[in-house]
């Protein structure tokens, strides 16, 4: 290769960051130029905002500088803000910085809550999209109940008789997470059974995780109601309130019903983030851009999209890769394969990205893991190792830019997929029947993480 070529990755996120490291570890510095653009000047755990909302993990804790990741690497980082794209001139437009021109880019810029058009709950609400939510919402929180405690007498009653609610609007993997950390925080922060603060789910579908297998969502239901978390389905978010939610019921046209809320966090539904870029490319009606087989836009053939904000399209018109952090990471482990093959080799790409869902763990608060890992459905211990292990894995492999076992996990590598499965069959049989394991058909997946429509109404029905 004569020329040295340009290859920009917009987001530092789990794809954007895990392919930046895998590229500079595959090709040469003086064959292509890595250049990674973020707002932020660190790598975000966002699958752990959760748990900073409950006050279980500290900011720092979950945040990695890039400059220590890209230590001893060919990668330059530029942190700034991305403007517009002119995808006729190859040209980036940054905030404060200098227009970069590029050979290639990669988007992976994420995504940004929806709200399906309800003003008052952008005004109302707060979001769970980073960490910095998750410590925005742990700080009301806390505020919250240490009014619930103020007046207690040493044996933990007090006269203050108003009820004060935690309400979270969706049932997606978000939702649930959320709900379950503030609800240990909330049982944490008691120093009385007859807890004050009381914290609810609403969503609109007719169950929580809609499209999970019903063990993983009876299992999920057992853990929240065991919280005390209740659970109201088939109800529509209508309008959110300073210190209330009005919602549809379902089962009368027009009928509409109030509940108290003195905490409300949206978390039903997300949207491709705003990139604006000229002339168009095709996006979904959420705004996540549409790409084929291969991770690149149908418009432009230098131009790829990872993460949340792209949509692999069926001709039927099925989204085919949900918005999931390991989805993510395993379209950025394909493309930077496809890349180093093609600079390397001269091999054109003629496998196509396949988005298998083999390993999903779900976090319900600070000690409480459900999910799936290679169609056997995990509880207790044995998911919440799952969960350490997929996260211990993705920080070694940002950092080496090598396929770890887990990286292979996502590939469906048959050796590694047996490997996992000697160690789930193994741990199962040491422990007790308190932590379940069930097998799964994975066919059976949601094909999307928080998209739990505000606008369907269907009825209401609350589980106790």
């Amino acid at each position: 290769m004569n020329n040295k070529l340009r290859l920009v990755i917009l987001g530092a996120g789990y794809a954007g960051m895990t392919l930046a490291a895998h590229l500079d570890n595959k090709i040469s510095k003086k064959d292509m130029q890595i250049i990674l653009v973020d707002a932020n000047s660190y790598h975000e755990l966002i699958q752990e905002a959760h748990l900073v909302a409950g006050g279980f993990r500290k900011p720092n804790e979950t945040r990695i500088p890039i400059s220590d990741l890209i230590k001893d690497t060919n990668i330059k980082f530029i942190q700034s803000v991305v403007k517009k794209v002119k995808a006729d001139e190859n040209k980036i437009i940054l905030e404060n910085s200098d227009d970069i021109n590029y050979d290639y880019l990669v988007v992976a810029l994420g995504a940004s809550t929806k709200f399906f058009g309800i003003r008052s709950a952008m005004e109302y609400a707060l979001t769970l999209r980073s960490v910095d939510d998750g410590l925005t919402i742990y700080n009301k929180a806390l505020k919250l109940l240490s009014k619930s405690n103020q007046g207690k007498n040493k044996h933990g009653i007090g006269n203050d008789k108003e009820t004060k609610n935690i309400v979270i609007v969706g049932g997606g993997a978000t939702g649930v997470g959320v709900a379950g950390a503030l609800a240990d925080m909330n049982h944490n922060s008691s120093s009385s059974s007859s807890e004050k603060t009381k914290v609810t789910i609403i969503t609109a579908s007719s169950t929580l995780l809609p499209g999970f297998d019903t063990k993983i969502i009876d299992e999920v239901v057992r853990i929240l109601h065991k919280k005390d978390v209740s659970i109201i389905t088939r109800t529509t978010a209508a309008e959110v309130r300073k210190d209330s939610i009005v919602f549809e019921d379902g089962r009368e046209a027009g009928s509409r019903a109030e509940i108290p809320s003195s905490l409300t966090i949206w978390t039903p539904g997300i949207k491709g983030y705003d990139l604006v870029m000229e002339p168009q490319v095709e996006k979904t009606n959420n705004g996540r851009i549409v790409i084929n087989d291969y991770c690149q836009t149908n418009e432009y053939p230098n131009i790829f999209c990872l993460g949340d904000i792209s949509a692999m399209k069926e001709p039927s018109g099925k989204i085919t890769n949900p918005p999931l952090g390991h989805i993510a990471i395993s379209q950025a482990i394909y493309l930077a394969e496809s890349i180093a093959n093609y600079f390397i080799h001269n091999i054109k790409p003629v496998q196509k990205f396949q988005s298998n869902v083999n390993v999903r763990i779900l976090s319900l608060g600070l000690n409480d893991y459900i999910g799936l890992v290679n169609s056997v459905v995990v509880a207790g211990d044995i998911a919440r190792i799952a969960k350490g292990f997929k996260q211990e894995a993705h920080l070694e492999s940002i950092s080496s830019g090598e396929i770890t076992l887990a990286a292979k996990i996502y590939k469906n590598d048959p050796v590694s997929n047996l490997l996992s499965s000697i160690f789930i069959t193994v741990f199962s049989l040491s422990k007790t029947l308190k932590n379940k394991v069930w097998t799964y058909d994975s066919n059976k997946m949601s094909s999307d993480d928080d998209q739990d429509s505000v606008t369907e109404s269907r009825g209401i029905c609350k589980q106790d």
